[in-house]
């Protein structure tokens, strides 16, 4: 595999949520985003029902990014090396070439070990939650996805732990 595929459309909240309990198997991970709130929790289908306006849900080989733009509608994107998704109501998909995979240190540290869910960040005004107890930092490991030499996008894959545990 050495392409990547992005598909872009605008949905439904109800065709979002559909989409998303479709691929709820290959889908591990979620962050969800709001003016006062960001979290990263472990994917289920009901993650979309938190009434977060932005967020992406990702696994090993997809992610599904999503962002409200009217109060019942999404822009969606869905990128994957998969060639043979079934989304043949969507535009076609952009193909781009894959580059490096790489690891990016989230916000937080986790030193208090009687709350081992909350990672405190002095720049954060409140600990960030991550689906990983017992590590001391996290980790997003991303796929690049590339076109004409420039990095468009970042695949999330999975969250790790890095560095020593707790």
């Amino acid at each position: 595999m050495n392409q990547g595929f992005v598909y872009s459309t605008d949905v439904q909240k109800v065709n979002l949520t559909q989409l998303l309990e479709s691929f709820q198997n290959e889908l591990d991970f979620v962050t969800l985003e709001r003016i006062d709130d960001i979290r990263f929790e472990k994917f289920t289908a009901n993650s979309l029902q938190n009434n977060f306006p932005i967020g992406r849900a990702f696994g090993s080989s997809i992610e599904i990014r999503w962002r409200q733009s009217e109060p019942d509608s999404f822009s969606v994107q869905v990128l994957t090396e998969k060639n043979e998704l079934d989304l043949s109501e969507w535009p076609p998909s952009a193909e781009y070439a894959l580059g490096k995979i790489q690891s990016l240190l989230l916000w937080g540290e986790n030193k208090n070990k009687k709350k081992e869910d909350q990672w405190i960040a002095v720049r954060l005004p409140k600990p960030i939650s991550y689906p990983l107890p017992g590590a001391w930092r996290v980790q997003v490991v991303a796929q690049e996805y590339i076109k004409n030499g420039i990095v468009r996008f970042l695949r999330f894959r999975e969250l790790k732990p890095k560095g020593e545990e707790v």
